[in-house]
């Protein structure tokens, strides 16, 4: 894949406000400078203090980890006009397939309903889904579900199942697309599907037109290799808002991890298949976490990397920073005696090896290890190698 570079890109979660599952943010973020979610401007969530922690720590780019995206943005709302009006010019075949007296014929129990609160869509497609004879209309009203948070304001209605979904896809492949984002979800099945349809190709299905498949595009698969290995290598269960922050801090670091994981994705050939596609990528994450063992094994075997990790060191912070100041330093005479000479030398090859594996991209994952091993006791001992 010549030329190709990871993308320094946000997450938007999708397709809910609230996240219920913290170690998921964490693992995510781990992969993603930030992660964002579609929340209506005058709607402040009710999140548990675990996931308010990450809309107070600030990211790379000054910004909460975890923050907000206008919902009702320009691509977003042009995004819903356009699917009202294929909704309007095809309101006879759709009211067949997705009323409300259909909607109840095909689910049967109201729980298997989609659900969807008002202030998510503007008001003329509201307008419409809700317009009409009862039993006719597109969407109705319904109790709040019982595992969300309450709201203040506005009211809950509810769908079939198939309409809801491709509303929301819609909005979100908008949203993702005008602001730069990959769209993250911890369900695989809709991720792939979200991620591989366009809005054309959304509503199409919904009138009985077969979409035609595709395999996620690179930059995607790129992200979710990275996902993949964070998840499956690393418990984030201990790490706070603040260590991932600072993890995050350099977005070279992560940028860099990335840009190694891109001979692994060559290897994958485009999959449509979202579970053959699974596995060929876990598979892929098993090749990385070995090629990241190797590098640690090959870390230096003298004392001072068994004290610092080498890619914190602070240069000139060691006692020979002065020796490795450059120019004239390095002329040192006989008279000097040979202990010098050996600190130099030893101070040469630190150095040369600070350079080398500073710069590998495997160090981030080295990171990452050690803020959990840190977290899961208060005494850390680093390991000789």
């Amino acid at each position: 894949m010549p030329g190709i570079q990871a993308l320094d890109r946000d997450a938007l979660y999708y397709p809910f406000i609230h996240i219920t599952d913290v170690n998921w943010l964490k693992a995510t973020l781990l992969s993603f400078p930030h992660v964002r979610r579609m929340v209506p401007g005058n709607y402040t969530p009710n999140d548990s203090r675990a996931v308010r922690e990450f809309c107070e720590v600030m990211g790379p780019r000054k910004e909460p980890l975890l923050d907000s995206v206008n919902l009702f943005s320009p691509g977003a709302v042009r995004a819903e006009m356009n699917l009202l009006e294929k909704l309007q010019a095809n309101d006879v075949f759709i009211r067949s397939r997705y009323s409300k007296k259909r909607t109840a014929q095909q689910y049967p129990n109201p729980a298997d309903h989609f659900r969807m609160h008002d202030e998510k869509i503007i008001h003329f497609l509201y307008a419409h889904l809700t317009g009409g004879p009862e039993e006719d209309a597109l969407a109705w009203r319904t109790a709040a579900p019982e595992d969300r948070p309450h709201r203040a304001s506005g009211g809950w209605f509810a769908l079939h199942p198939d309409l809801g979904s491709a509303i929301l896809s819609i909005i979100a492949i908008a949203i993702a697309k005008e602001f730069g984002l990959d769209i993250v979800t911890d369900s695989s099945s809709i991720h792939h599907t979200v991620v591989t349809r366009n809005e054309d190709e959304i509503f199409d299905e919904l009138i009985g037109q077969p979409a035609p498949s595709h395999a996620p595009p690179t930059h995607d698969t790129l992200d979710d290799l990275s996902e993949i290995v964070i998840t499956t290598n690393f418990d984030v269960t201990r790490l706070s808002a603040s260590q991932i922050a600072e993890l995050l801090a350099d977005g070279k670091d992560l940028r860099r991890f990335k840009d190694a994981l891109i001979p692994f994705v060559a290897s994958i050939p485009p999959i449509e298949d979202p579970q053959e596609r699974e596995k060929r990528l876990r598979a892929a994450a098993e090749e990385v976490i070995a090629e990241w063992g190797k590098y640690r094994k090959s870390l230096p075997k003298f004392a001072l990397d068994a004290i610092f990790d080498v890619t914190e060191l602070k240069w000139p912070d060691l006692a020979f920073a002065t020796i490795l100041g450059g120019g004239t330093t390095w002329g040192i005479g006989a008279q000097a005696g040979l202990g010098i000479t050996l600190v130099s030398y030893a101070g040469l090859k630190i150095w040369r090896k600070y350079k080398q594996v500073a710069s590998s991209p495997y160090g981030y994952l080295n990171r990452v290890a050690k803020a959990q091993s840190k977290s899961q006791s208060s005494l850390f001992l680093a390991p000789f190698i």
